[in-house]
């Protein structure tokens, strides 16, 4: 592969990185906003479902579950708001000054290894992102409408879905739960499907995330390769 290729597949690559990371940096932040506006939220009463207490209304029932998987999302976004402020300014400055000079300009902005090494490690973030949210995804609870909460003493009906009517039937992931939420038709909060599809997307980005990431430090180990070939000629 030459050098003037080679250059080029990996400005694509840092570019797609660029994009992909202002995505979900935007993506996680609406989630961690969503969060937090709805931490005491409450949808319509929903009836019993079990058939022990057949149609009797139950307590109003809580947005969020009171186990709820939010780690993930905070730390994509710590990630992706690190490259924002670390990294992708300075490669949009570099992007530029390339694109004036038709690419003859050495794609590092650091010293060969230093750039490698800076990709290398920005591959592996990326993946632990990936690696976390799905693997919350995968361990998420789902809703169960027959669920009962008793008390402390596992004695006597609560006559709700938790405490502070927040739903205690195990730990989810915020896309698990607005979409198993979304399928409810007594819940009564379109925000629900909306938000299932914001998550979906939002899991769904990370896989060409993070193969755009080791992609980028794939070529810049072989960019460097090529760079300490022709130095020593």
């Amino acid at each position: 592969m030459s050098t003037k290729l080679l250059q080029i597949y990996l400005v694509v690559s840092l570019t797609a990185t660029c994009i992909l990371t202002i995505t979900e940096f935007g993506l996680k932040v609406s989630t961690t906003q969503y969060v937090s506006q709805n931490s005491g939220a409450l949808t319509s009463s929903i009836p019993y479902m079990g058939p022990e207490y057949g149609s009797s209304p139950k307590d109003q029932l809580a947005v969020l579950p009171l186990n709820f998987y939010n780690w993930p999302n905070i730390f994509v976004v710590a990630i992706a708001g690190i490259i924002l402020g670390l990294y992708v300014v300075t490669f949009v400055n570099w992007l530029a000054k390339v694109f004036r000079t038709g690419l003859d300009l050495p794609v590092h902005f650091i010293s060969p290894l230093g750039f490698f090494l800076l990709a290398l490690i920005l591959a592996i973030l990326f993946i632990a992102c990936l690696g976390s949210i799905y693997g919350v995804h995968n361990a998420s609870a789902h809703f169960d409408p027959t669920y009962t909460y008793y008390t402390a003493d596992d004695s006597s009906f609560n006559g709700s879905w938790g405490p502070n009517n927040k739903y205690s039937g195990g730990t989810f992931d915020l896309e698990t739960w607005s979409c198993d939420l979304t399928d409810v038709s007594e819940v009564s909060f379109p925000e629900f499907g909306a938000r299932c599809w914001v998550e979906k997307i939002a899991r769904w980005l990370l896989i060409p995330w993070a193969f755009s990431a080791a992609a980028a430090a794939a070529l810049a180990y072989y960019k460097c390769g090529a760079d300490s070939v022709g130095n020593s000629r």
